[in-house]
């Protein structure tokens, strides 16, 4: 069980999403069509961006894993952080998806659900500097 208090990072949740102007198939010509997840549509004439953008924020805790802990389990130093948070029903965390707190962001390697509960996640990330 996870109590409340040891949640004392805000951090945001973001997606890889198409940001998209110009001529959709099927459609014809849209201004501006807005954010449509990456994949959905085929841009077929290069004007598609994609960046991650944020899909909500929610109260984890962020925990650097340790040289030993790593050899322990044999991920072999892909994994730099140990992220737990809360589950949410509306909401499929994948491993597509990204986590930033202040400033860091951390790519996601391991998505571990707490006991096949649907109650708690302990996401297992290496963290990166990026360049927005």
């Amino acid at each position: 069980m996870l109590r409340a208090g040891s949640l004392n990072k805000l951090i945001s949740v973001q997606r890889l999403t198409e940001v998209y102007k110009g001529l959709v198939p099927d459609i014809g010509l849209v201004p501006d069509i807005g954010l449509v997840p990456a994949g959905e549509i085929d841009d077929t004439y290069g004007e598609g961006n994609s960046e991650y953008i944020e899909q909500f924020t929610t109260r984890a805790s962020i925990k650097p894993v340790s040289g030993n802990e790593s050899f322990l389990s044999g991920l072999k130093n892909t994994v730099s952080h140990k992220i737990d948070m809360r589950d949410r029903q509306d909401f499929t965390l994948t491993p597509e998806d990204r986590l930033a707190y202040n400033g860091r962001y951390f790519d996601i390697q391991y998505i571990l659900n707490w006991n096949e509960m649907d109650v708690g996640l302990t996401v297992l990330c290496n963290e990166y500097l990026y360049k927005d």
